[in-house]
C-alpha cells in the first residue's frame, strides 16, 4: 500500500524532471526546419502551445494526462502520441518477452552447472561466461552476431522485423537477453549455494537422493530467490526494449521512436515514452516484491 501511494509522486517527479531538461536545452523542435516563415513558425508555436510559461505548459501536459491524452507529436506532424505508443509498443514488447525468455533459461541453467559443480574447473568457466556477458556491451555483440550467424554462416538474417518470419526475432533476443544471462547466472549460482548447505539439504543427501533431483526439486525453488528480486527492474528493461539493439537490428520499436524524439524535440513524445517506461518500471517493482514475498516466508514474516 505504500509502494502504491507513492507511485503517483514518484511518476509526477519523473516527468517534473523530464519536463525541465528538455525545456533547458536551446531552440525549439522547429530550429531543423529550412526556411521557414516566420508566421508560419509562429502558428506553429501557438498551436503546440510552446508560446505559454514552461508553469503552465506543464500543467496543461499534466490535465491531458489525466484525462488519456498525450498530446499530439510534433515530429509527427500532430498524430497522437497514444496512436505511436500502440503502435511500436507491442514490438518492443515481443522483443523484451523473447529476450527474458532466453535469459531466464540460459541464466539458470547455466548457474545451476556452476552450483553443482561448484570449486571445480567447470564452475570457474560458468563464472568466465558469466562475466563475459556481463561485460560485452550491446553495440559489440550485435556486430559480432551478425557478421558470424547472418553474413558469414548464413544461418539468420541480420536485420529487420517480420512476424511471418520469426528467424528475424532471434539476433536481436540474444543481444538483448545476454547481459541478463550473466546476471541471473550469478545470482543462481550464489543462491543454490546457500541453500545447498542447509540442514533439509544434508537430509536428502541421506536419504539417497542424486544431487541434480536434490538440485531441482528441492534447492532451486529457494535458490532462486534472489532471481526473483532481480526480474522487477530486469523485466521492465527488456520489456521497454533497447535503444541501441532495435536501432542496430531495424526493429521498429518504441526504443527507436523514443531516440528520435530526443533527436527532435519532440516533447509530447518524449514525456510520453518516458511515462511509460516509468509506469512499467514502478508497476514491474512492485510486482517484484510482491512474488519476492510469495517465495520466501521470511519475507512475509
Amino acid at each position: 500500500m505504500k509502494r502504491l501511494l507513492q507511485a503517483p509522486l514518484v511518476i509526477l517527479v519523473l516527468l517534473a524532471t523530464t519536463f525541465l531538461l528538455v525545456q533547458a536545452v536551446p531552440g525549439d523542435p522547429f530550429g531543423g526546419e529550412r526556411a521557414m516563415d516566420p508566421q508560419v513558425r509562429a502558428a506553429l508555436v501557438s498551436h503546440y502551445g510552446l508560446d505559454r510559461s514552461v508553469p503552465e505548459q506543464f500543467l496543461r501536459y499534466l490535465a491531458g494526462v489525466a484525462t488519456g491524452d498525450l498530446g499530439p507529436s510534433i515530429a509527427h506532424k500532430g498524430r497522437p502520441v497514444t496512436e505511436i505508443i500502440a503502435e511500436h509498443l507491442p514490438k518492443s514488447a515481443l522483443l523484451g518477452g523473447l529476450a527474458l525468455l532466453f535469459a531466464l533459461s540460459a541464466g539458470i541453467i547455466l548457474g545451476t552447472i556452476g552450483a553443482l559443480a561448484r570449486r571445480t574447473p567447470l564452475d570457474g568457466a560458468t563464472l568466465v561466461v558469466a562475466v563475459l556477458c556481463l561485460s560485452v556491451p550491446p553495440f559489440v555483440v550485435g556486430p559480432i552476431l551478425a557478421l558470424v550467424l547472418g553474413i558469414h554462416w548464413g544461418w539468420l538474417p541480420v536485420a529487420g522485423w517480420d512476424t511471418a518470419r520469426p528467424a528475424t526475432f532471434i539476433l536481436p533476443a540474444i543481444t538483448l537477453g545476454l547481459p541478463f544471462v550473466g546476471r541471473i547466472a550469478r545470482l543462481t549460482r550464489n543462491g543454490l549455494h546457500e541453500v545447498m548447505d542447509a540442514d533439509f539439504i544434508r537430509t536428502a543427501r541421506a536419504k539417497g537422493a542424486g544431487e541434480w533431483r536434490i538440485a531441482i526439486r528441492h534447492a532451486l525453488p529457494l535458490g532462486l530467490v534472489p532471481v526473483v528480486g532481480y526480474l522487477g527492474p530486469a523485466i521492465a528493461y527488456l520489456l521497454t526494449g533497447s535503444l541501441v539493439v532495435e536501432r542496430f537490428f531495424q526493429v521498429p520499436g518504441l526504443g527507436r521512436e523514443f531516440v528520435e524524439s530526443a533527436t527532435n524535440r519532440d516533447i509530447p513524445l518524449i514525456l510520453g515514452t518516458v511515462l511509460l517506461y516509468g509506469v512499467v518500471i514502478v508497476v514491474c517493482n512492485l510486482l517484484s516484491d510482491l512474488a519476492h514475498g510469495l517465495v520466501d516466508p521470511r519475507v512475509r514474516r
